[in-house]
């Protein structure tokens, strides 16, 4: 492998089901009987992403988050960032979770293009 681009990736996944407050993840863990999702992120955890992350180099990897993150917090996403490997480089966008910002997908391209000798196609307009 040459390279690697992680988007909104999260830590631990107990960061999404016992810690986010997202409504919609806040109204799940209401209807869920006690213990239940922390019992399932427990048996879980070890495939959390954290355990792994930080065993990609010599890869390159470009981390690409949201400042709008809604199912994880700021936290998840520092600690996440900081045990990735290095080489780095990690961005942010004035987007959601789905990283629909245009510059997002421009910097994934242009990013493929350095590492995998992608070649640079012009963009249609017609």
């Amino acid at each position: 492998m040459k390279t690697s681009v992680l988007m909104a990736g999260v830590a631990e996944m107990a960061d999404i089901l016992s810690r986010s407050n997202d409504p919609g993840m806040v109204d799940f863990r209401k209807s869920q009987p006690a213990g239940q999702l922390e019992k399932y992120a427990q048996v879980t955890g070890d495939i959390d992403a954290i355990h792994f992350v930080g065993r990609a180099a010599p890869i390159p990897l470009l981390l690409q988050f949201a400042n709008y993150e809604q199912y994880f917090d700021k936290t998840s996403i520092e600690h996440y960032a900081a045990a990735a490997s290095d080489p780095k480089k990690v961005l942010y966008y004035d987007t959601g979770h789905d990283l629909n910002d245009p510059q997002a997908l421009d910097d994934r391209y242009n990013w493929l293009v350095k590492h995998i000798d992608l070649r640079r196609e012009p963009v249609l307009t017609h």
